[in-house]
């Protein structure tokens, strides 16, 4: 019974750590993938002309970055009840390494995102699971 205990943990750690991450992030690799090939070489070709004017335009050991702020607009003469995003966008220098600060502050949501995830989607499974023994087990 041990044995069997240890396993399942095991399993389930595995699962959690391993198995439900790679299939998270590989099925959103796998979209971004789409998307990029059917965007087809002019959004290339955009997206380079635009990083090479960020490198290009930025004092030395800054990048520009395009900063945005959006504004909630209420229309009064509307008579919707929905908000309008109106987006207010300016290009500021900022350092590399307070844009390697703020990747690495991504990247750690996002793995907390992902581990979150996978904790639900591992608890569902092992849940329903049990509640297949636990039926197979009053049927019988």
């Amino acid at each position: 019974m041990k044995f069997s205990l240890l396993r399942g943990c095991f399993l389930s750690l595995a699962r959690l750590f391993f198995l439900w991450p790679a299939l998270l992030i590989g099925s959103v690799v796998l979209v971004m993938g789409f998307q990029q090939y059917h965007g087809g070489i002019v959004s290339r070709v955009e997206h380079y002309a635009y990083e090479a004017t960020r490198w290009r335009n930025a004092p030395e050991g800054h990048l520009i970055v395009q900063q945005c702020n959006a504004a909630e607009i209420f229309p009064v003469a509307e008579l919707s009840f929905r908000a309008k995003l109106e987006f207010d966008c300016t290009d500021a220098s900022e350092t590399f390494e307070r844009m390697a600060e703020k990747d690495i502050s991504r990247l750690r949501l996002v793995i907390k995102i992902v581990l979150l995830i996978s904790f639900c989607i591992e608890l569902a499974v092992t849940v329903r699971a049990r509640i297949r023994i636990v039926r197979g087990a009053d049927n019988e």
